[in-house]
């Protein structure tokens, strides 16, 4: 006679494989199984600590100061130009937006230099 699993008996079976299989520890099921020297030497290597990661702007300080200026700049002279409403003359606000991000982020470049030393 044949015997079918059906829907719920399988996971019945699966459900008491998996427990089985998380029941015991993987050194105890591995006994006898003696470890090379190169194991060993992995081993030691993953408990060094590992030095932390630094963030992007702590490894560029310079580049995230001309951008931190360029945009403080860019975004002063629009913001200056949008309330004096100044959008003609001699020279206008497309040429001071610029201007003004250009010495920002050389600004902003100077302190990162300075600040990494």
């Amino acid at each position: 006679m044949k015997t079918v699993l059906r829907g719920a008996d399988m996971r019945k079976v699966l459900a008491l494989a998996l427990f089985g299989l998380l029941a015991f520890p993987q050194k105890s099921l591995a006994e006898g199984v003696s470890t090379g020297s190169l194991h060993d030497a992995a081993l030691q290597e993953a408990a060094q600590v590992q030095p932390p990661q630094r963030s992007w702007a702590s490894r560029h300080p310079v580049l995230m100061g001309a951008l931190a200026g360029a945009g403080a700049g860019a975004g002063i002279s629009a913001l200056g130009c949008k309330l004096s409403g100044n959008t003609r003359g001699i020279v206008s606000c497309y040429v001071w937006v610029p201007i003004a991000a250009g010495v920002g982020g050389g600004v902003g470049a100077v302190i990162g230099l300075m600040r990494s030393r």
